[in-house]
């Protein structure tokens, strides 16, 4: 049998999971969500950009594979 918290946890799992840094601040506070998801807010443009970065600071296609397969 699940806990009371268990559906709420799981939720804000799963909205995490999906937006994580970039969920915007007013959807956080209305979730109330403080504490739960990361503090810093970054658009999709700026992780794109951030992983495109990392991936071609990889010397070997070795490296570059195992960066695409962990950020699966």
């Amino acid at each position: 049998m699940s806990e009371p918290g268990d559906s709420r946890r799981n939720s804000i799992e799963l909205i995490g999971a999906k937006a994580g840094t970039a969920m915007p601040a007013e959807m956080r506070q209305a979730l109330h969500l403080r504490g739960l998801v990361p503090t810093s807010i970054e658009n999709f443009s700026k992780q794109e950009l951030r992983a495109y970065q990392q991936l071609m600071s990889k010397s070997t296609n070795l490296e570059k594979y195992q960066f695409l397969a962990a950020l699966r």
